[in-house]
């Protein structure tokens, strides 16, 4: 999973430096940044995980859905992150983002706990531990 990790971080950060520069006030945008460094998180927690374990089917599939939730708890806090990273790069006089940007992007932390989820769901079912290359039990 040594590439899957290397994979994620890059395009997770190849996507905040994309998106850093551009004066978009937008909440989409800073929703799919925090979301991308989520994934490659999660993705690293679980290859981490893993590759220290004999796993049985059940195991993976436990840490799948546990690297999944606790992902998909991170995207808002990261996008809250990112967004302080923004404002206190660009400096302006009036923020790129209100009160009230930071609160909606937090209002949207349960529905990307069950996007997360769902993606560990699907990670466990795809992808079994003899797949992986790692040992069965």
């Amino acid at each position: 999973m040594r590439w899957a990790v290397r994979l994620a971080w890059i395009l997770a950060g190849g996507g905040w430096f994309l998106w850093l520069p551009f004066e978009d006030q937008s909440l989409r945008p800073v929703m799919l940044v925090g979301a991308g460094l989520a994934f490659a998180l999660g993705i690293t927690l679980l290859a981490r995980w893993a590759a220290r374990r004999s796993l049985s089917p059940l195991r993976w599939a436990a840490g799948a859905l546990l690297a999944g939730g606790l992902a998909g708890g991170a995207a808002a806090p990261l996008a809250v992150v990112s967004i302080f990273a923004k404002v206190s790069l660009h400096d302006h006089p009036v923020p790129d983002y209100s009160a009230a940007d930071l609160a909606a992007v937090l209002g949207r932390a349960p529905i990307w706990i069950l996007i997360g989820l769902l993606a560990g769901a699907a990670l466990a079912l795809a992808w079994r531990p003899g797949n992986l290359g790692f040992e069965e039990t």
